[in-house]
């Protein structure tokens, strides 16, 4: 009777020999890796995730009101110090007044085509408990509109020079994130 070696590999039908994992290995292995990416996302904080997120909310919304700006062929406000707003407002404004102006016709009384009030009003410490707006500063305002072209200007109509910037912060420490507003409308997400 001959001997047979039992060390040998498997060989397929071409006769070499076969790698790879078996199921069960692999199953183990895409186990590990889930534990291990629970216990790091466990591990971050928490401020620092919703401040991350409020300052690409509020990068969003910044965009919205240029956009809406473009549409509606009118100056479009945001503003972040309007008695009407419980954070930051987006509305139509074409006199620049800081009144909302929902019929576009240039007075403040609002018509009937648009509400101002519900275009956007917007509360990020409501929505994001664990975060703070350190400060709002488009020029030496805390409002900007955005022209018929997309491009943001200060209150005396002038077009911004410089760029705008508001702060986020966990209220729990760390570093944030700045949203800034440059002079040509694009607006950017960047950590402090």
């Amino acid at each position: 009777m001959p001997l047979t070696d039992t060390t040998a590999q498997p060989r397929a039908a071409s006769g070499s020999p076969q790698h790879g994992f078996s199921l069960i290995e692999l199953l183990i292995g895409i186990a590990i890796i889930g534990v291990m990416a629970g216990i790091g996302f466990i591990a971050m904080p928490r401020g620092s995730l919703q401040a991350r997120e409020a300052a690409r909310v509020l990068a969003a919304d910044l965009n919205r009101a240029r956009t809406e700006g473009i549409r509606l062929n009118t100056n479009v406000a945001f503003d972040f110090d309007n008695a009407a707003c419980t954070g930051y407002c987006i509305y139509a404004d074409p006199s620049r007044s800081a009144i909302p102006d929902g019929d576009l016709d240039g007075d403040p009384d609002n018509g009937l085509e648009l509400d101002p009030a519900k275009m956007l009003d917007r509360t990020l410490s409501k929505e994001f408990g664990r975060m703070t707006v350190v400060s709002a500063d488009f020029g030496s305002s805390p409002r900007v509109w955005f022209d018929v072209r997309g491009l943001p200007r200060a209150s005396t109509g002038a077009y911004f020079a410089a760029t705008g910037e508001i702060i986020l912060r966990p209220t729990d420490g760390g570093k944030g994130y700045v949203v800034t507003l440059e002079p040509q409308g694009r607006v950017q997400v960047t950590r402090e």
